[in-house]
């Protein structure tokens, strides 16, 4: 992702933490860590609003400028995302603090395009994973995956991991090339009744009187 203005998070400096954050989020405002190999962790407070906003850009993948107070960004990563199961508000956030020059591991989203020839037999697309691990340099993650469906018919009915298309500078870290991504499921033995009951309906109305 490059970046714009869009991608920058300012935050500031908490100093409430323990049970001292619950009021916090009345206000708005949610707690974050921040986190890295090469600073010092730290409390920080963001605007629900905000944050809101920049994640739907970023993801977990897109690398974003976070501005404590009035201090010079930090390139970080939007990680543990702890959200509310009944309002679907996030409660608190990790920042993972990143260098430019160094590798990165990061999930980005597989994105399924177009349509199987099988949806037309009445078969159903059975997308098994959403997501895969990555490894390159910041600059170099992409936004997604691409699977074209198209690809499945009856000669290629699924795709792995090892048949997935990433640019040279991205590595896809998975321990078993040979995991199914999607692929095309079978009718099931209801349908299939249904199938066969319709076929000897038709030849009962086609036979000569």
């Amino acid at each position: 992702m490059r970046y714009n203005d869009r991608m920058k998070l300012h935050c500031i400096t908490r100093t409430v933490v323990g049970k001292g954050v619950k009021k916090l989020r009345t206000t708005g405002q949610i707690p974050a860590e921040l986190f890295g190999n090469h600073i010092e962790n730290r409390h920080l407070s963001i605007d629900i609003k905000e944050f809101a906003r920049i994640n739907k850009l970023a993801g977990t993948h897109g690398v974003v400028e976070l501005i404590i107070d009035k201090e010079a960004p930090i390139n970080v990563l939007i990680t543990d995302v702890i959200e509310n199961p009944y309002e679907r508000m996030p409660l608190s956030i990790g920042l993972h603090a990143i260098r430019m020059d160094e590798k990165i591991h990061t999930y980005i989203p597989i994105v399924y395009e177009g349509e199987s020839p099988a949806t037309k037999d009445g078969l159903p697309i059975i997308k098994l994973i959403d997501e895969v691990e990555i490894e390159a340099l910041p600059k170099n993650v992409p936004e997604s995956i691409i699977v074209k469906l198209s690809t499945l018919t009856e000669k290629t009915p699924k795709v792995h991991i090892k048949d997935l298309s990433v640019p040279k500078n991205v590595k896809i870290l998975h321990a078993d090339p040979d995991q199914v991504v999607v692929t095309i499921g079978e009718k099931s033995e209801e349908e299939t009744k249904e199938v066969i009951q319709d076929v000897i309906e038709e030849k009962v109305t086609n036979q000569p009187e």
